[in-house]
């Protein structure tokens, strides 16, 4: 069991297509040295997304996003808690460039998270649902509503500006700044996610906070 300053990484990761991922080597930076920008923002959101969980005592976390070793380290001196890492939108990208027209995304979505009922405390899911059609977004949601445990918190971000290729990694500066790094490698452009579809297809969880940031995104 995870102690205070550590963090457990489950590393063998099935995805719903089969292939197992191995964990890169999480040196801080080294697997976004190919962004091709970046910029650091405020947070308003993250602080008390940690707030809600530092006092359940080795919370069960659940990244949505790409493996960031500042996060996995971050996460760990600040929580001591146990990280799943499923990084949704590789998936995804996989899963158009080599089996289209196989699955569709929401079929996908349904039977991707292998985590049982109500066992997580916390989810990050960042900007995924940018990235996804509202169908696909109401399945994505009614899993993550699932797997989250009575009391536990979701942070989700959405409406980043709109760029022409790439996607938005999220690196905890600390817990009010992200970096954000725009890399290359995703075949989804992203939409223009808006407050009501996101408070709607999270409508069986209860909001407690909405922030809209400087760049013009945000936080839930």
């Amino acid at each position: 069991m995870p102690v205070d300053g550590t963090v457990q990484v489950v590393d063998e990761l099935v995805s719903g297509f089969g292939a197992r991922h191995t964990l890169p080597d999480l040196a801080p930076n080294a697997e976004i040295t190919n962004s091709v920008g970046s910029a650091v923002f405020r947070t308003r959101a993250l602080r008390h997304f940690l707030n809600s969980l530092k006092d359940r005592g080795a919370p069960v976390l659940l990244d949505l996003g790409s493996v960031v070793g500042a996060n996995v380290t971050f996460l760990g001196k600040y929580l001591g808690c146990k990280l799943f890492i499923e990084d949704l939108l590789a998936d995804l990208n996989r899963l158009m460039r080599d089996d289209p027209g196989t699955y569709s995304v929401g079929t996908f979505l349904k039977k991707r998270l292998s985590q049982e009922d109500e066992s997580v405390d916390g989810i990050l899911c960042w900007d995924l649902l940018d990235y996804i059609d509202a169908a696909a977004g109401r399945i994505l949601a009614t899993e993550l509503v699932r797997v989250l445990r009575p009391g536990g918190t979701l942070f989700i971000c959405f409406g980043a500006p709109q760029q022409e290729f790439g996607q938005t990694k999220y690196e905890i500066v600390d817990e009010s700044n992200l970096r954000h790094r725009v890399c290359p490698g995703t075949e989804q452009r992203p939409r223009a996610l808006e407050s009501r579809e996101a408070s709607q297809i999270f409508g069986d969880l209860s909001l407690s906070d909405s922030f809209l940031l400087s760049n013009r995104m945000r936080e839930m």
